[in-house]
């Protein structure tokens, strides 16, 4: 999946100035992988992801992109090194305007915009996203496509 490698490449600077490592696993068969996506609009969901991934993780922190494939699908997910998701704002992650209301995520910036219009961009491509936080951990969203025999 060339997409994943230039999403990375285009987010290595801002990664570096918040001395972020940046890293991609491919699952062994991803050559093999063949999806109908707009391909542009996967780079811009993958933008925005690994973008929040970079917001959130701390100084010195890690942000792996990997894609799998797990039976008829492909899944491309972002893992950040991040303090998590709370369980209050969990149900409203992908709302539009939503942001975690700790100082913390405020300071970070945003308009709470971009994971609302991640998921209308997947799901307009017949795809599906989610994310799995536990507090502490960080978090992981990811998104799935079915793949063309």
């Amino acid at each position: 999946m060339a997409n994943s490698a230039k999403a990375l490449d285009d987010h290595q600077p801002y990664a570096a100035q918040q001395n972020i490592r940046l890293q991609l696993k491919l699952d062994t068969n991803a050559k093999d992988i063949v999806i109908s996506i707009d391909e542009h609009r996967l780079m811009q969901v993958l933008t925005n992801l690994l973008s929040n991934a970079v917001k959130f993780s701390p100084l010195g922190g890690e942000v792996v992109l990997s894609t799998k494939r797990i039976a008829d699908e492909v899944e491309i997910s972002v893992q950040d090194s991040g303090p998590g998701i709370s369980e209050d704002f969990k149900h409203k992650i992908f709302q539009r305007f939503s942001q975690a209301d700790a100082s913390s995520a405020k300071m970070k910036g945003g308009t709470g915009l971009g994971l609302a219009l991640c998921k209308e961009i997947v799901e307009a491509m017949h795809g599906s996203i989610g994310f799995e936080s536990e507090s502490g951990c960080g978090a992981r969203f990811y998104i799935s496509f079915r793949l063309i025999d």
